[in-house]
């Protein structure tokens, strides 16, 4: 039965982590992809308290039902960066350069991830996401499967894919030091489990009487929680990975409800006592107040953070609302069809010099984890405006250099950019910008170099545009394109 308990681990990993680089591929259902993405704790948590939705509550509250029940089992079961890191740590054990782990003085783990965790709240209150997705566990693992798709696709390969392969080469390369690394010294949402985990109420336990202390169970430890000397096993550093119930050859370790050791006496429960009552209100005074400061976001300016001349994606409605809700996952930039979303430092942005947002797509909007981009229905999208176009006639070469040319409204999805009589046999392209959503289509095809004629301001509010419906399909091909 121990054994068991490992080997559904293992399966399950498998299962969830080719779950998780694979539905946003192979799914285009919005459902599928929230329910699967929400269990993820760090975004359900930050788009409960930054946009408070009923869905981020449900998985919120199973969430922290696991961990007071069972301990930190989501860093094994849920967690794609802790299931990558058991991966490296199998790969790096059969080529015989894995370490093996023995017990560490967990007041310095604490204090250095202590340390951390500061500096993960700090940033993501004022915006540094350059730093808050280097940390967050969700965050990184989603780059990974952005950078397998730069590998394996036409995506362009930008320096920012080669820093992210540099740091994820790094944090898999300390694996090596020691197993779990990242969890033990970095993680935030480990911190987070670790102050809370200590009140599960499910514990590992050693027992005494039957231990041959062969110290089997403290080397395959992925977090050092076991001190064999002891006897004793630290569950709030316990990912509840099993290995140890399954190597033990005497079965002297068990997992079930366990408060207090059978031998201490009166006075020493109730000292006991007293210390878990203190410990459970300076819990309780933590969550408060990193709710509290998570909140206080909503009323900090972000906007001096943006880049005014890039344009945020579908979904994200206002600017202040996309700022404060993305943590940076690269998530929507992984399937965007049309490559027009870009990675960047702190955000993800709309490049209409690299491409264009395709009319007919809603993705982005699909996959958000934390809503930072809310579900846009591509009825609804199509109606949204991102921006408005603008046109320098003073560079366009219609109106500059008298020369045919109506790339901009040839590939318009909107008729916002269309021809109008100009002198002789040419036509110029004039806006209304009454019907443009600012896909940047107009910008992106524009020939004019190395500034375009025809660029997309973009809005910090996004806008209704009151349309008809058109048959943008049938009105692309009654020209053909000019080039």
């Amino acid at each position: 039965m121990k054994k068991n308990l490992k080997i559904f681990r293992i399966i399950w990993q498998i299962i969830f982590i080719l779950a998780f680089f694979g539905i946003s591929y192979f799914s285009s259902n919005k459902l599928i992809n929230e329910y699967f993405f929400s269990i993820q704790f760090m975004p359900s948590l930050i788009g409960l308290l930054l946009n408070f939705t009923i869905l981020f509550l449900i998985f919120t509250v199973i969430n922290f039902f696991l961990l007071f029940l069972f301990g930190r089992i989501y860093c094994s079961l849920f967690c794609p960066m802790g299931i990558l890191q058991d991966f490296f740590e199998f790969l790096y054990a059969k080529i015989r350069i894995l370490k093996s782990n023995i017990h560490i003085n967990s007041r310095k783990t604490l204090y250095i991830s202590f340390s951390v965790f500061i500096l993960f709240l700090i940033s993501f209150v004022f915006n540094l996401k350059v730093i808050t997705s280097a940390l967050e566990p969700y965050s990184i693992s989603s780059k990974i499967t952005f950078m397998i798709k730069s590998v394996f696709s036409d995506t362009n390969i930008t320096i920012i894919v080669y820093i992210l392969l540099l740091y994820i080469t790094i944090l898999f390369s300390s694996l090596i030091i020691r197993k779990r690394f990242f969890c033990l010294y970095m993680c935030p949402t480990g911190f987070i489990f670790r102050i809370l985990s200590k009140f599960s109420a499910m514990k590992l336990s050693i027992k005494n009487s039957v231990c041959i202390e062969c110290g089997k169970c403290e080397v395959t430890c992925k977090t050092s929680c076991i001190n064999i000397e002891e006897q004793n096993i630290e569950n709030s550093l316990c990912i509840r990975c099993f290995n140890c119930m399954a190597i033990c050859p005497t079965d002297a370790i068990s997992f079930g409800f366990k408060y207090l050791k059978q031998n201490k006496t009166m006075n020493d429960n109730n000292i006991v006592n007293r210390r878990n009552f203190l410990k459970k209100l300076g819990s309780i005074f933590f969550l408060l107040l990193f709710s509290g400061i998570i909140r206080i976001k909503n009323f900090i300016p972000q906007s001096h953070t943006f880049d005014k001349t890039k344009t945020f994606p579908p979904g994200g409605n206002t600017l202040n609302k996309y700022l404060n809700n993305c943590i940076n996952c690269f998530r929507c930039v992984e399937v965007c069809p049309t490559n027009v979303l870009q990675p960047a430092a702190n955000y993800p942005v709309l490049d209409y010099e690299e491409s264009f947002c395709d009319y007919f797509c809603n993705d982005c909007s699909r996959v958000c984890p934390t809503d930072a981009l809310t579900y846009i229905s591509l009825k609804e999208k199509q109606k949204t405006a991102l921006g408005k176009s603008g046109l320098d006639k003073n560079i366009c070469v219609v109106y500059a250099k008298n020369q045919s040319c109506g790339a901009c409204a040839e590939i318009c999805p909107t008729g916002a950019v269309h021809m109008i009589a100009y002198k002789k046999n040419l036509k110029a392209p004039e806006i209304d910008n009454s019907k443009c959503v600012g896909c940047g289509s107009c910008e992106y095809a524009c020939p004019t170099r190395p500034v375009r004629a025809i660029k997309v301001e973009p809005f910090k509010n996004h806008k209704k545009l009151q349309i008809k419906e058109q048959k943008v399909e049938k009105e692309i091909k009654e020209e053909k394109f000019p080039f």
